[in-house]
């Protein structure tokens, strides 16, 4: 089912996201793998970039030769989120 979207109707609506992406690869796979988590504020995202990086620098070096990382914060323009906007879906 297609959802039209008369005079803008749904921009009114839009939210801003974060998505944590994270990039991963290991020897002899046949891709990049990925895995991402959605943040409310940048700050979150933010901190739990720092965080994830961290980890992996805590690492032994034989783990960072076999596994190589990175993780990136990307803003996005979002249509309502539930956990994000929980007065939006109020049961009444």
């Amino acid at each position: 089912m297609a959802v039209i979207c008369i005079n803008n109707i749904y921009t009114n609506l839009m939210i801003k996201v974060w998505l944590l992406l994270f990039l991963t690869s290991v020897p002899n796979l046949p891709s990049v793998k990925y895995n991402a988590w959605l943040y409310k504020t940048e700050v979150e995202c933010r901190e739990a970039q720092v965080e994830y990086l961290n980890l992996y620098e805590s690492q032994s070096d034989f783990y960072k030769s076999t596994l190589i990382t990175d993780a990136f914060c990307i803003e996005f323009e979002s249509f309502p989120i539930e956990k994000f906007q929980p007065q939006l879906f109020e049961k009444t």
